[in-house]
């Protein structure tokens, strides 16, 4: 089930006399744009085309609620990549992420899991293409105090495009943890889309 997104955007610095607290809800609606992104516009038109403002696709937040299908949106662009082969798309876990950085996780983790300790020259060699597709930023905040994105990617995977996930209110609460990154935030299902989804899950269940 395809969910829609809106891209989140600076806003304008308060006025003299003004702050975000007393500005509340008009402040947060001013980050956001009115008008919502389709999923497939998203995929052509941001990461293929690379038509975002500060990263030109490379740097891409996709931010929730809790069950927005931030995880779900991940393993789409996953399957798009593979799809239409734009790439070698790896996937990271940042729940369980104990490495101090990518370099370190996909050497000492990532290619032993799949058998390919060797790979790291020929995935150096491709790193223009790597897709670092990393889940759960948010998951890091409990066990690493105030983690910074830039901390993770020293080193030659710095080549890739990145694509994470977090919590809005995680985001919210350190968003220099996203500076270079253009951000998105996941739309909740409209009721039709809950009522369809619904049906289409238990169809293929029966």
């Amino acid at each position: 089930m395809p969910l829609g997104l809106v891209e989140r955007r600076e806003p304008k610095q308060p006025k003299p006399g003004q702050n975000r607290e007393t500005l509340g809800q008009d402040w947060e609606q001013k980050v956001e744009t009115i008008t919502p992104i389709a999923e497939d516009e998203f995929f052509n038109r941001v990461l293929q085309q690379g038509q975002s403002p500060k990263s030109q696709g490379r740097r891409i937040a996709v931010i929730g609620e809790p069950g927005s299908g931030k995880t779900t949106r991940l393993q789409a662009i996953a399957d798009w990549i593979l799809a239409n082969n734009l790439g070698i798309p790896i996937w990271i876990p940042l729940a369980e992420f104990t490495e101090p950085t990518l370099v370190d996780y996909l050497q000492e983790k990532w290619l032993k899991l799949a058998g390919v300790e060797e790979a790291i020259p020929s995935l150096q060699d491709h790193k223009d293409h790597l897709w670092l597709l990393m889940d759960g930023l948010d998951e890091m905040v409990a066990r690493i105090e105030r983690p910074h994105v830039s901390q993770l990617l020293t080193g030659w995977v710095q080549s890739a495009r990145v694509v994470i996930t977090c919590r809005v209110n995680v985001w919210e609460a350190d968003q220099n943890a996203f500076s270079g990154f253009d951000v998105y935030r996941n739309l909740p299902f409209e009721v039709e889309q809950m009522e369809l989804f619904i049906r289409r899950f238990f169809a293929q269940s029966g």
